[in-house]
């Protein structure tokens, strides 16, 4: 793994470093805008690297919605604005003892799957349903007295990501979270399967219900960090 990590590390501090010329030489531009982007991306993709072999999350209390904002915006970037990213975040939420960076990523995963999904129909409809307008809503609620598997929770956080795509295979639903499994042509099947070794790291699970026009990805997490968490 470290072998691994050091080669793909050193084509990454080039991309990066050619990004950042980039950013500098167009600060301003929209074509700077998107070089940074490209730094922030590599930056995830060492700092996930990075937590290979680590024995614990690195764990902080922290606003959820601050962890939900840059997956938010990395995707209004990514998709051009061309999909309507809708907001509905309870503001009363406490903070919740979680690793940012990893949880990031995981919502980063399960909502460019929804985004992918939604291009997909995007390029189906578009001559026969022109009034059809790809959408991808977040929603946080707290619920209480809330099982976990086998652990009841007294309060959870509940992180619902919705969008209005194809839906979800029924070929694959069963094996969904396992590594490369994917309905598209061009998917790896690796998204997912990170976001649920994620999410259950930090004791919480990832539920989904799904039909053609509505697919809901529900993360739910216990509100604070148990001391025991899973392997």
């Amino acid at each position: 793994r470290r072998n691994l990590g050091h080669e793909i590390r050193n084509p990454l501090g080039g991309i990066r470093g050619a990004a950042q010329m980039m950013a500098a030489e167009l600060k301003g531009r929209e074509l700077g805008t998107l070089a940074e982007l490209i730094m922030r991306e590599v930056d995830r993709v060492d700092e996930l690297l990075s937590q290979f072999g680590k024995p614990e999350l690195d764990c902080c209390p922290v606003d959820l919605h601050y962890v939900l904002q840059e997956p938010t915006e990395l995707l209004m970037l990514e998709s051009a604005e061309s999909v309507e990213i809708i907001q509905d975040y309870d503001p009363s939420i406490p903070e919740v003892t979680v690793d940012p960076e990893l949880l990031i990523q995981a919502f980063l995963n399960i909502a460019r799957n929804a985004v992918q999904s939604l291009r997909e129909v995007e390029i189906q409809v578009a001559q026969t349903e022109p009034s059809w307008k790809p959408h991808l809503k977040f929603t946080t609620r707290t619920l209480r007295q809330h099982a976990i598997g086998q652990d009841f929770h007294r309060v959870v956080i509940k992180v619902d990501v919705q969008d209005n795509g194809k839906g979800v295979p029924e070929n694959i639903r069963d094996q969904l979270f396992f590594p490369m499994i994917t309905g598209r042509s061009d998917g790896t099947g690796l998204g997912l399967s990170i976001a649920h070794s994620i999410v259950h790291q930090h004791g919480g699970a990832i539920e989904f219900e799904s039909e053609p026009g509505e697919t809901i990805f529900s993360i739910i997490l216990p509100l604070e960090l148990t001391n025991e968490l899973p392997a």
